[in-house]
């Protein structure tokens, strides 16, 4: 996980083609880190300067702070999890890179299932109404990950 291995992701998402040659047109939006990943990027040199330039020259009120979480990287809302905990070729899973609004989509697995009952120790009663969704990948390409 470095610097490179993330716009290498970045750039392959937003080169991706059709089987005729058509871009697909895709723009990575999120980028989901595990633990381990997470911490490989905080500590790449190239990343260090890529904060400490970002925040001297966006932030000049405040100063530099190097200790705040960051938020985005080029055009991706950074996102750390300690939920992924995936391997992929007998490798794990160290970041995601995915365009949001075009890889996947929400499919609707059951109708409205509406739970009543007592809550414990109370006269009061509760409604609960619950609809169960999967998600399935459209388009492969537009997600991209790296791996150890």
């Amino acid at each position: 996980m470095n610097y490179d291995a993330i716009i290498d992701q970045y750039t392959a998402i937003m080169g991706s083609k059709t089987a005729n040659g058509v871009p697909y047109g895709f723009l990575p939006d999120k980028i989901v880190f595990s633990p381990a990943g997470y911490a490989l990027f905080l500590k790449d040199s190239l990343i260090k300067n890529y904060v400490y330039f970002s925040a001297a020259l966006n932030n000049n009120k405040e100063g530099t702070n190097l200790a705040k979480p960051i938020v985005y990287f080029y055009d991706m809302e950074v996102i750390h999890t300690p939920y992924l905990e995936v391997k992929v070729g007998g490798k794990d899973v160290q970041a995601i890179l995915v365009d949001s609004a075009q890889a996947a989509m929400l499919v609707k697995a059951s109708d409205v299932e509406v739970f009543e009952g007592r809550l414990p120790k109370s006269v009061d009663r509760e409604v609960i109404m619950a609809m169960l969704f999967n998600v399935a990948v459209i388009f492969g390409k537009a997600v991209a990950v790296i791996t150890a």
